[in-house]
């Protein structure tokens, strides 16, 4: 349990740590739940951790398939304004300053609107990431879970293994605060913008 806790306390301080652990956490609860009802061949229970695990794959689904609309959304608007900046340095000027003084305005507006959807598009790549996870690790726990090489008491104990971990994760994040992830994310999009200005 020791071990737990300190990887727990490891990953909460990575960028998307607290989202991650609380994602496994999920996974592995929901798996243990299923196991445990069709341990006790109850059909409510085992009804209810279905709709359970089905509910979270419907929930990331569209959660991903909305950040990748606004992912879209955000696109076209940085397309608008690269557009609209192209036309302004092809119109012809009178003044080299003036002309300069356009070019400067559309290359920050470009910047601007770059900036402005990064958040959007970090929230997309972590939406599509979580399908990703959810999916792989369900597999794993079926694999662990339903396992017929060991007695159904081992099998048994993993599940009761797996509980105890997503406890120990999901009060991992509840007991951080919020806004060290905020701060991890934060650093996360300061590292991005960083790039894209080292590139201008």
């Amino acid at each position: 349990a020791a071990a737990a806790y300190q990887e727990a306390a490891e990953l909460v301080r990575v960028s998307f740590g607290g989202r991650l652990l609380r994602t496994i956490g999920c996974v592995y609860e929901v798996a243990a739940d299923m196991f445990f009802s069709s341990m006790k061949w109850n059909l409510v229970d085992s009804a209810s951790a279905s709709w359970k695990e089905s509910a979270q794959q419907y929930r990331a689904r569209f959660n991903m398939f909305s950040s990748l609309g606004r992912s879209a959304i955000a696109v076209k608007r940085m397309h608008d304004v690269a557009a609209g900046s192209a036309l302004l340095g092809e119109e012809p000027s009178e003044a080299a300053e003036q002309d300069q003084e356009k070019k400067e305005k559309a290359t920050r507006e470009m910047l601007s609107s770059l900036e402005d959807s990064l958040p959007v598009f970090l929230q997309a790549i972590w939406d599509v990431s979580v399908v990703d996870i959810e999916s792989t690790l369900r597999r794993v726990c079926d694999k662990v879970l339903k396992d017929i090489s060991v007695p159904w008491q081992i099998r048994h104990r993993r599940a009761v293994a797996m509980r105890r971990l997503a406890r120990i994760f999901r009060d991992k994040v509840e007991s951080t605060d919020l806004s060290q992830s905020q701060v991890a994310k934060q650093h996360l999009e300061e590292a991005l913008y960083g790039a894209i200005r080292e590139r201008q």
